[in-house]
């Protein structure tokens, strides 16, 4: 009998780059413990920043019963004058039964005592927890953290647990967390829980509740509104995959923005802008004709109905960062590649000064 299996381990905001190095391995590191658990089946895994969860559409009620084949001592060593020696008797012990119940097989050539015991499969339900404690175990993201009194570590504190196994919840605590049938939305959608009956009124809830649970409709998501934005603007904006893939782990409902910067900005080179974009604030650089835009995409994970405020206040750190690089490419521009002034910033306590470093390593 398959009944349908919900988990989600939900947890405050994922930091990106962790997650990204350690999910190609999460879908394995669940495969293998259902494998040693005999329960292996086809699951979906999906991922927000608040959230891991593990799709069964069809999961087995209980593990398949199996048969144990045990062999024994050759005959003629287990009896002698027609009576049982302590080989017979100590392997009808193993097997738990009466030496009459022992059959006979022929192994490697010689006849040997044979029996052979079915060993009926656990319910699942009773296996769940135990698996998903393991699983959530096996995930490596480099470094953890111990919150409350907990001596276990895990990349952020779980804050809510959902197993949902043939529309009911399995009962399970771990870290101080009681598995419920609850779940949370977007956090600017609802600060309450939601209850589910089924896996169905889950999806329905996250859907209703601003969260796209797929990695990959968010993608799509994402794309789409670039498709839009380039239409509309006449714009190109420069997609690195890495970027989208780390944007994608930090937001549950995201929505593409266009922001701008001021041209002056544009006295830089190209790669200290896209830096400053990219590495520092995952923004995307936009090219209109082939050359760099004041613009820039900025991926929001908001919900609200006036993102106007989102925009400026990107802008305004933007601007900041872009403000700082000027002054010191303008800076190294005045002074070139000057020694002067080297003679005054210390090297290394007991080494001297730069200036002095300069004149040992040129001579």
């Amino acid at each position: 009998m398959l009944q349908p299996l919900l988990i989600e381990i939900g947890v405050e905001e994922l930091p990106a780059i962790p997650l990204l190095k350690e999910l190609p391995n999460i879908s394995n590191k669940w495969s293998k413990i259902l494998e040693e658990n005999a329960l292996l089946s086809d699951f979906e895994f999906y991922y927000t920043p608040r959230r891991l969860v593990l799709w069964h559409a069809e999961f087995q009620v209980k593990q398949e019963d199996t048969v144990e084949e045990l062999f024994g001592a050759p005959v003629d060593i287990a009896f002698k004058d027609g009576e049982p020696t302590p080989a017979a008797l100590g392997f009808a012990k193993k097997c738990g039964v009466s030496i009459d119940v022992l059959g006979r097989s022929e192994k490697s050539g010689k006849e040997v005592l044979y029996f052979n015991k079915t060993i009926k499969g656990k319910e699942s339900k009773s296996l769940i927890p135990t698996m998903i404690e393991e699983f959530i175990k096996s995930l490596s993201f480099g470094k953890s953290m111990r919150w409350g009194s907990n001596s276990e570590s895990f990349i952020r504190p779980i804050r809510w647990l959902g197993v949902n196994f043939g529309h009911e919840t399995v009962a399970m605590q771990y870290l101080n967390v009681t598995s419920s049938n609850k779940t949370y939305v977007h956090r600017q959608a609802s600060f309450e829980s939601k209850e589910y009956k089924d896996p169905k009124a889950f999806f329905e809830i996250l859907k209703n509740g601003k969260v796209d649970l797929f990695d990959s409709s968010r993608r799509d998501t994402i794309l789409n509104q670039f498709e839009l934005l380039e239409a509309d603007q006449n714009i190109k904006i420069e997609i690195d995959e890495d970027l989208l893939n780390e944007v994608i782990a930090i937001t549950e409902h995201p929505v593409s923005l266009l922001g701008t910067f001021s041209e002056a900005f544009l006295e830089l080179p190209n790669e200290v802008i896209i830096t400053s974009m990219r590495e520092h604030q995952r923004y995307f650089p936009v090219f209109k004709e082939g050359k760099l835009s004041n613009h820039f995409v900025v991926v929001s994970n908001a919900v609200t109905n006036d993102y106007s405020l989102i925009v400026s206040g990107n802008e305004k750190v933007l601007h900041a960062r872009l403000a700082d690089a000027l002054f010191f490419y303008h800076n190294d521009l005045d002074r070139g590649l000057l020694n002067n002034g080297l003679e005054k910033v210390v090297y290394m306590n007991g080494l001297g000064d730069l200036m002095q470093k300069l004149q040992r390593e040129s001579s």
